[in-house]
């Protein structure tokens, strides 16, 4: 939760995580649920979250980390733009 915002934000969704001895895997796929007074809360089926983090330990004191984190916007007609490096102004 951000706590410099007036309301919580709540998901809906599911979490697998695996350990072995030199591998651990975590993944993840939630949906946002939208509060309304009025009725119960639903959630919004135009966005879905997911991810997948892995750590591999090839010694004790060393450990490498891959990630892929998806959002999807089902529901928007135009896409936001990803940048990377310094902005060209």
């Amino acid at each position: 939760a951000l706590d410099w915002v007036a309301t919580r934000r709540t998901f809906q969704g599911v979490k697998a995580f695996w350990q072995g001895d030199c591998v651990s895997i975590d993944a993840f796929c939630v949906q946002p649920v939208v509060p309304d007074r009025d009725r119960f809360d639903s959630v919004d089926n135009n966005v879905i979250f997911s991810g997948l983090w892995a750590t591999f330990r090839p010694c004790k004191d060393q450990a490498i980390d891959a990630y892929f984190l998806d959002l999807d916007r089902a529901g928007d007609a135009v896409q936001g733009r990803f940048r990377r490096g310094p902005a060209n102004i």
